[in-house]
């Protein structure tokens, strides 16, 4: 892992009106500095963004930013500039793909392409956290993690969960070095093996969520892959029983 010492890192983290990037929109993003074994992470850039929609209740409740809060902020365009002049070296995030999706989201509404420092791949340290945590209880939140790793913190603003997620990456990373993963010897080889993990795990966790009676509707990591996400259907039933008891069909 020595070659990974001295890596310069920006981690990212956004706050938004929902979920899904096609009808979301930013309402706040900091970047934190990491050098991989070099000192302390710091935050480099930190900003609430006002949206072009009043931002719904349920997402103030996560983050508890409301409209009053970002009346005066930047728009994404006008704060964009400086969000990539903040950005250094590789970027990381807790669960990479939805902050890189809002920000391709936003990027793309001004008729731009996610290039330069925002371009694809970024490290994602929920994809480590759940190899080498994978038989952990509590899941992998970034906030399950962080309790894991006994760090306490306000969850849901950018700042702060940027920071946490700059603080487990190097840990979580340094645990991995130990699994089957040698062939390490830069960072492209580092995001390929990452890819190959997170492809894995989507495809387990849409396996396991089918023991549960669900299918699986998001592939973030197999969009961005470029690859098709596996054929999971909930199996045909093999008995229907009418509501007065009786079966009503068998199916062999």
């Amino acid at each position: 892992m020595s070659w990974l010492r001295g890596m310069e890192i920006s981690v990212i983290d956004t706050e938004t009106t929902g979920l899904d990037p096609e009808s979301s929109h930013l309402v706040e993003v900091a970047v934190v500095h990491l050098t991989l074994g070099v000192g302390e992470p710091s935050v480099a850039y930190s900003t609430r963004i006002r949206p072009p929609v009043p931002i719904p209740a349920g997402a103030t409740a996560v983050h508890g930013i409301a409209d009053e809060d970002v009346a005066d902020a930047p728009t994404f365009a006008e704060a964009l500039p400086d969000l990539c002049a903040a950005i250094r070296g590789v970027c990381a995030a807790w669960n990479a793909p939805f902050d890189f999706g809002h920000l391709s989201a936003e990027i793309g509404r001004l008729d731009m392409e996610p290039s330069g420092p925002l371009a694809w791949p970024w490290l994602d340290s929920m994809v480590w956290s759940r190899e080498v945590d994978r038989y952990s209880k509590g899941g992998h939140s970034l906030a399950a993690a962080a309790a894991r790793h006994r760090i306490a913190y306000p969850a849901h603003g950018a700042a702060a969960d940027a920071m946490v997620t700059a603080l487990l990456l190097p840990r979580l990373l340094r645990r991995c070095w130990v699994l089957p993963a040698g062939h390490w010897s830069d960072i492209e080889s580092l995001a390929r093996w990452q890819e190959d993990l997170a492809l894995r795990q989507e495809a387990d966790l849409g396996r396991w969520l089918l023991t549960k009676g669900q299918v699986r509707s998001d592939w973030p990591w197999h969009a961005l892959a470029g690859v098709t996400p596996p054929s999971l259907a909930l199996p045909e039933p093999r008995v229907r029983v009418g509501a007065d008891g009786t079966v009503e069909e068998v199916v062999a």
